[in-house]
């Protein structure tokens, strides 16, 4: 924030992929075990592990708030965003014949 490239620091990629790994793990314990305790735990304790990296990430003066704030809603769109694409009903399927290779997609939308 001090230097002169500090203007440059915009968004937080350390706090994105701490904030993803969080919410992912989540989602992904969420679905199996959905009626459990587990998932909403590692959730908790994800979050604050995540968030001591956003808050070490500005007192570290590699970025401000705003940087780490933006980095922590992208992680958590595509900590979501990731686990729930798992749950579309398509398929891409490897075709290999005689004549050549090729994929097939199938599935409903």
């Amino acid at each position: 924030r001090i230097g002169p490239e500090g203007g440059l620091a915009f968004f937080s990629g350390h706090s994105a992929m701490a904030f993803a790994l969080s919410t992912s793990t989540f989602w992904t314990l969420k679905r199996t075990h959905p009626t459990g305790a587990l998932p909403w735990v590692a959730l908790s304790v994800g979050s604050v592990g995540a968030s001591g990296v956003a808050l070490a990430r500005v007192l570290a003066g590699r970025h401000f708030p705003t940087d780490v704030t933006a980095g922590a809603i992208v992680g958590a769109g595509i900590g979501t965003l990731i686990p729930m694409m798992h749950g579309i009903p398509v398929q891409i399927i490897p075709e290999v014949v005689q004549e050549g290779a090729g994929l097939s997609i199938a599935g409903a939308f």
